[in-house]
């Protein structure tokens, strides 16, 4: 974890890792929201199996900051019309644990 400061420099709490600073590996708790992220996917009637694997490819993107993480939001947010109202909640519900700052200003998530 990394100390989180205030705008004078001072310390005030810690931001959890999610990839192990070693290896760059996710941590369990990112490995669990995928799963579950994928989960709720499967339950989306209105996707394509290509569909499925995209939005599954871009939760990678949005629990990191990297060139694709812009695209992946909006990936996303151009398919959740198409999930339904309690698949669309859920992965908004775990975005907002797991997803990078950036992503979660693109998908309205803050």
């Amino acid at each position: 974890m990394d100390w989180v400061q205030d705008s004078f420099g001072r310390p005030y709490g810690y931001r959890r890792k999610d990839f192990c600073q070693e290896c760059g590996a996710p941590h369990p708790w990112i490995e669990a929201s995928k799963r579950a992220f994928e989960e709720l996917l499967e339950m989306a009637e209105n996707l394509s199996e290509e569909d499925r694997g995209q939005l599954s490819a871009a939760f990678d993107d949005l629990v990191s900051d990297t060139p694709r993480t812009q695209g992946a939001a909006v990936r996303l947010k151009r398919f959740l019309p198409n999930v339904g109202k309690e698949v669309g909640q859920g992965l908004r519900t775990i975005l907002t644990g797991v997803a990078t700052e950036l992503a979660k200003e693109q998908l309205g998530l803050k």
